[in-house]
């Protein structure tokens, strides 16, 4: 198959399976290409769709030309990769940014992410741009959160800060095919919540892991609100299918939040603290 060939494979499976989703462009190179697609709606998740797609799926795999194809998306007149085809198959390139000399606002960011405004009334204190898709705290900085990042005790788990103050850390980090998640940790006194929700890879139904991230943070956030004096400790992070997580009151034993949704996790924690 030529290479012609296989990018009007490509547009026709695109256009037929995502219309909304463009191929604007082609570049060719024997150290590697790239492929670029854009939308009039959210480009990452309209992408992640198509991928989803059996026959997409195939058609983009059979890549054949020489080395890599790396998949890019373009949003706001700007350039990010999606996934690079290797060797017949598709792998998810981290969704974090790369870092930019200008600081990233967490509104416009987490809805070209999700899909979907921001639904917490945060102050400025507490969104601020740290470093790469993660934002808090003003007084945090890159190091406080490095190696939570990248630390093994941490990520993909639960995302951590370096400091012994009362702070909010949120973002996004991911690996993979479908290792990805939205975090949020708040931490103040004796409360205690880190967040894990998946969101983002190949096997993700975009409008429902959006709406999951929404309430979610929602839901937490009236938790944190109303029962901050007695929540203590909670951690809970989603993964494809049911929840696992553990909640610890400030007096008390810990309580188990296992093979639920992270919907219904948090539905019976507010049920026990009522």
């Amino acid at each position: 198959m030529t290479i012609d060939q296989w990018l009007a494979d490509v547009r026709a499976v695109a256009a037929r399976t995502r219309p909304s989703l463009e191929l604007r462009s082609f570049t060719a190179r024997d150290d590697g290409s790239v492929l670029t697609f854009s939308s009039a709606k959210n480009t990452r998740t309209e992408l992640a769709a198509l991928i989803k797609d059996d026959t997409a799926l195939e058609k983009l795999e059979a890549w054949p030309g020489r080395g890599e194809l790396v998949i890019a998306i373009e949003v706001g007149g700007q350039t990010d990769v999606f996934a690079v085809v290797r060797g017949g198959s598709i792998y998810i390139a981290s969704s974090e940014p790369k870092a930019t000399a200008a600081a990233l606002e967490l509104l416009p960011w987490f809805s070209d992410l999700i899909g979907r405004p921001f639904p917490l009334d945060l102050p400025a204190s507490e969104t601020k741009h740290i470093v790469d898709h993660f934002f808090g705290s003003d007084f945090l900085t890159p190091a406080d959160i490095s190696e939570a990042r990248e630390g093994p005790r941490t990520l993909p788990h639960v995302l951590n800060a370096k400091v012994d103050r009362p702070y909010r850390v949120l973002g996004y980090w991911g690996y993979g095919t479908n290792s990805y998640a939205f975090y949020e940790t708040i931490v103040r006194d004796a409360l205690d919540v880190r967040l894990r929700l998946p969101f983002g890879g190949v096997y993700m139904d975009a409008e429902e892991a959006a709406d999951s991230v929404v309430s979610v943070l929602v839901s937490a956030e009236r938790i944190v609100a109303r029962h901050s004096p007695s929540l203590g400790r909670l951690e809970l992070w989603g993964n494809m299918g049911a929840a696992r997580g553990t909640w610890t009151p400030r007096e008390g034993a810990p309580m188990s939040l296992d093979d639920k949704s992270l919907k219904e996790a948090l539905a019976e924690l507010a049920q026990w603290l009522a």
